[in-house]
Formats: C-alpha cells, structure tokens, sequence
C-alpha cells in the first residue's frame, strides 16, 4: 500500500498523451491577445480558458471576471449575496 501511494505521489501531473493533446490545441489555438488571435464565441473561450488557464480568461472576459469574483477580489458567494437575492439571502429562485 504504502508502495502505491508512493508512486502516486510521483508521478508526473500529466501524462506523455495529455502533453501532446495540450500542445497541439495550443497550437492550432493561439492564446488570446498572440499574433493572429481574433474574436471568439463562447466555445472558444471556453476551449481557450480551459488551454491556457486564468490568463486567457483574464483577456477573453475581464469585465465578466471582475463582476464575478473569479479571480480574486470578493468571492462568487459575497457578489451574489451582496446583489439582494438569491439562496444565500434566504430567498427562493422559485418565490
């Protein structure tokens, strides 16, 4: 057992094949603000955020970000508790 959680705790984050997927979606998808990167729709933003992390995120939709908390600043549950409304003041979506 303790051989198992060993090699857990060793191996790599990510395997040969997920660093090669990882690359090739990096490269047919430039990040956003690269050279030749234009507008997205949704779906690239998430295929983006989901290649590049926060940073593409930050690019892609920071007056989304910023609204949401999901960078920093206040958390989504303070954002949403703040606004008057919903489960975290008591109330009900179905009221």
């Amino acid at each position: 057992m303790a051989v198992l959680a060993l090699g857990v705790l060793l191996a790599p984050v990510r395997t040969l094949a997920g660093r090669r997927l990882l690359w090739d979606l990096r490269r047919r998808h430039p990040a956003p603000g690269a050279t030749g990167a234009g507008a997205v729709g949704p779906e690239e933003a998430g295929l983006l955020t989901a290649s590049y992390g926060r940073r593409a995120l930050r690019r892609l939709r920071p007056d989304f970000v910023a609204a949401a908390g999901l960078l920093g600043g206040r958390a989504a549950r303070e954002t949403v508790a703040r606004s008057g409304g919903g489960p975290y003041e008591g109330s009900s979506a179905l009221s």
